[in-house]
């Protein structure tokens, strides 16, 4: 039987009080991989601008990118050629592909989700949904449903959309202040999934209750989180530069972290097995960390030029893709 979380963490911290180097070896007696810097493979060019938002199809076969010059570029990362025309957004901020890559979402300071066809090589928009009071800062279909699509705004709340119809099925009110970010867990349960905002908290919420059911809090405002691969914890990245681990099943702060040299911790992203926690900052660094461990990184200085502004591990695990205020997109590969 797999070990929990907190039996793993605690297994770690009791390594790592005896020997520097114990916390690696308890990692490889858990089975994990060794964490290791990402390289770089590509950039990927074509934006003007910053931009915003970089992610993955869940095939892994696309990636979606939002720039502030007003466009939604879909693009293949292996060969980094354009798989459709660019899509007119003028005030996007993010964007989201579903699991065959046929099907985009976009939403910005419009306060309205867009839903385009992209199968063909001319996009075509399906629906154009209202019902945010805000921005829309965050997108993501639900893993195994592509029929659900969940958004995070301004105005404070999530809501979760019907795409055939583009009606609001659920709403989830409960941040204070903006809600910047929110994450589903790709092996998690499908029901649950996780936002954090600008009132220093990290929500779990239920989708089918409408209820949250966990608050974390952090120490200052969350710019961005992902939850771990089989949704029992949430990493979290904050605009003092604060990161770390929320596990849910002890309602507990696992693991932290923290760097004043970089700016804010802007972007956050979890390798696929959970080993490793990848946090992007504003002045372009990365730090890569052990999961368990974030007090112990070791950092790529030129992740970009400026602010890390996005990253997200590929479904299958095989690569990073991360966008920058520089105006590319990067791919990483090493990601365990």
């Amino acid at each position: 039987m797999a070990r929990s979380l907190e039996t793993l963490h605690t297994e770690l911290r009791a390594h790592q009080d005896r020997s520097p180097d114990a916390a690696k070896l308890a990692a490889a007696g858990a089975g994990l991989p060794a964490k290791a810097a990402p390289q770089l493979r590509s950039v990927i060019k074509g934006h003007e601008r910053k931009v915003y938002c970089v992610q993955w199809s869940g095939d892994s076969s696309r990636i979606a990118s939002v720039g502030q010059e007003g466009y939604v570029l879909v693009t293949d990362p292996l060969s980094g050629m354009k798989t459709s025309a660019p899509i007119k957004a003028s005030f996007a901020m993010s964007t989201a592909l579903n699991q065959d890559a046929r099907l985009l979402a976009h939403g910005g300071m419009d306060n309205t989700v867009t839903i385009t066809d992209i199968a063909g090589t001319i996009p075509i928009t399906r629906k154009q949904c209202p019902g945010h009071d805000g921005y829309i800062s965050a997108l993501r279909f639900v893993p195994g449903h592509d029929n659900q699509l969940v958004s995070a705004s301004g105005d404070g709340e999530a809501k979760l959309w019907d795409v055939k119809t583009g009606a609001v099925v659920a709403t989830f009110a409960g941040h204070t202040s903006d809600c910047l970010c929110l994450s589903v867990a790709p092996d998690g349960p499908p029901k649950i999934f996780a936002t954090g905002g600008l009132d220093n908290t990290v929500r779990l919420w239920d989708i089918s209750s409408g209820k949250c059911v966990r608050i974390f809090l952090a120490k200052s405002e969350v710019n961005a989180i992902c939850m771990f691969p089989n949704g029992g914890a949430i990493a979290y990245a904050t605009e003092q530069g604060q990161f770390g681990l929320f596990d849910v099943g002890s309602y507990a702060c696992v693991s932290e972290g923290k760097t004043a040299s970089n700016g804010a911790a802007m972007s956050v992203a979890l390798s696929r097995s959970g080993r490793v926690t990848y946090v992007g900052f504003e002045k372009g660094a990365i730090n890569v960390c052990d999961t368990f461990d974030m007090s112990q990184y070791d950092g790529v200085t030129a992740g970009h030029e400026r602010n890390v502004a996005s990253m997200a591990v590929a479904p299958d695990g095989t690569a990073m893709a991360t966008s920058g205020y520089d105006g590319v997109v990067k791919i990483w590969v090493g990601s365990a």
